[in-house]
């Protein structure tokens, strides 16, 4: 039987590494939020991205942006 053109019903188990505030902000949100659980949530967060993949990241600090051009930046040679 040629099963390759078959489509399975099963799911497939994927893992998530969180740090430890991450694991802190998600279980506070989960116990705010029992209508939720972590597989519901994060099928949201995933399919919601790839609908619209895009990040909002904020700095931290403006020095930090700062720094890090600066390390970016290459010295010209004289005879270039």
């Amino acid at each position: 039987m040629d099963t390759s053109k078959t489509t399975s019903k099963s799911s497939k188990v994927r893992g998530l590494r969180l740090t430890p505030e991450e694991d802190v902000l998600v279980e506070s949100f989960l116990a705010s939020n029992p209508i939720f659980d972590f597989t519901t949530l994060t099928r949201a967060a995933l399919r919601a991205f790839v609908a619209n993949p895009r990040l909002s990241i904020t700095p931290v600090r403006l020095e930090t942006i700062q720094i890090s051009h600066k390390k970016t930046k290459t010295k010209r040679s004289k005879n270039a």
